[in-house]
């Protein structure tokens, strides 16, 4: 950037700078993104009427410009639009709209996974036979088709291993049930990547356990895949991975949708990682400790936990949850951890709020207070307020905590303390 405003092309390129604001809404910080993408060779270059010709298109045609401009020009578009490919780039782009219904902020998302290059390259043709079938075979089109193809489906299409990838994908259609908007959504953690690469002969014994041993497949599967497991079942800890699977169902009496719901906090990388001891051990300890397992730990892990008993807070953690413990057993502590409190367990700050809120109303009341809004300022508050109000204001007050849903407890509480 220096060489060009202080080169002989210095005027051009203000000139441009000028224009972009003007024209296309782009300043400031999204000018500093916009400009490291080969844009200032583009427009101080041999073929900078292309590039201008090929941005108004873009605007005029496609509705993209301002920030949706500056990221799509993030994926190759300036040396494509600008090269000696661009009209095979601007009829790609026609042909994405007209056939396929991606256009605006769709194409601006699709563009994300080497598309740019994968319309003008030697394998164009592949890519397009490739989209066609996803389309009529499949049923993905439109925005299904733009999330699909973020996940290397566009490399994979047009790259050598275009057939292993078809045969993946019926395959999961055949003997799993993963077809249309599941493949979509099952595609979203490096299956694409897996059923071509060289351990693709885990990954499908990985899956076929799954669904023989473990009781996951179809919807159930694409929603387990999320979580990490499609790189467990086919990387260099898949025996530990699996051991892991075992040791879920042995001891702590988690299997089939249990599972599934259960990998859904790093379970995955946590079974197989280096810290699997450690987690191994918390697992117990929770178990044993404060009786939670089977689909109690599942809806306990699902609130950071994972993260929290193997992080620097680890022994905070295990003191916050102690205390609680001891107050709130008859009420069942894991009932309080939902929506992220695990984090706040760590804090003795926070402890000390809801045990001192605990002194003075209903552990009932405590669980509707801190669910979802787990701060120390709302307990800081709440306490202030019971310590003042008499018996007939501090039932009323329970009353708009504990019945109806959150949002308008939450809103009670609020206006309580605020009319106070």
């Amino acid at each position: 950037m220096a060489a060009v405003i202080a080169g002989p092309n210095a005027a051009l390129f203000w000139t441009v700078v000028e224009r972009l604001k003007r024209d296309f809404g782009i300043s400031g910080n999204s000018l500093v993104t916009f400009m490291c993408n080969s844009v200032a060779a583009a427009i101080a270059g041999p073929n900078a009427a292309l590039f201008w010709t090929g941005v108004e298109r873009l605007k005029r045609d496609f509705g993209i410009s301002g920030n949706s401009l500056v990221t799509f020009m993030c994926n190759g578009v300036a040396a494509a639009i600008a090269g000696p490919n661009a009209a095979l780039f601007l009829a790609g782009v026609e042909r994405l709209k007209r056939d396929f219904g991606i256009s605006g902020k769709s194409l601006v998302t699709f563009m994300c996974d080497g598309v740019a290059a994968a319309i003008m390259g030697q394998n164009a043709e592949l890519f397009w036979d490739g989209m066609e079938r996803l389309k009529r075979d499949v049923g993905i089109s439109g925005n299904s088709l733009v999330t699909f193809t973020r996940n290397s489906v566009a490399a994979a299409i047009a790259g050598p291993n275009a057939a292993l990838f078809w045969t993946g994908a019926e395959r999961l259609k055949r003997n799993f049930g993963i077809s249309g908007k599941s493949l979509v959504t099952f595609m979203c953690d490096g299956v694409a990547a897996a059923i071509m690469g060289q351990n693709a002969e885990l990954f499908w014994d990985g899956m076929e356990q799954l669904k023989r041993d473990v009781g996951i497949s179809g919807n159930s599967l694409v929603t387990f895949m999320c979580n990490s497991v499609a790189a467990a079942i086919a990387g260099p800890n898949a025996a530990l991975f699996w051991t892991g699977v075992e040791r879920l169902k042995r001891d702590f009496g988690i299997s089939g949708n249990s599972l599934v719901t259960f990998m859904c906090n790093g379970v995955a990388v946590a079974i197989a990682g280096p810290n699997a001891a450690l987690f191994w051990a918390s697992l117990k300890r929770l178990k044993d400790e404060f009786g939670i397992s089977d689909n109690n730990l599942v809806t306990f892990m699902g609130n950071s936990v994972a993260a929290a008993i193997k992080g620097p807070k680890a022994a905070l953690f295990w003191t916050g949850l102690s205390r609680l413990n001891d107050k709130l057993t008859s009420c069942g502590t894991m009932r309080i951890m939902c929506d992220g409190v695990a984090s706040h367990t760590s804090s003795p700050e926070w402890v000390d709020a809801v045990l001192g809120v605990l002194h003075l109303t209903s552990a009932v009341c405590v669980r509707a207070l801190v669910h979802k809004s787990p701060t120390v300022a709302m307990a800081g508050a709440v306490h202030a307020h019971l310590q003042t109000c008499n018996s007939s204001e501090h039932k009323h007050f329970e009353r708009g905590v504990c019945v109806g849903d959150f949002q308008r407890k939450r809103e009670r509480v609020r206006k309580w303390l605020s009319d106070e």
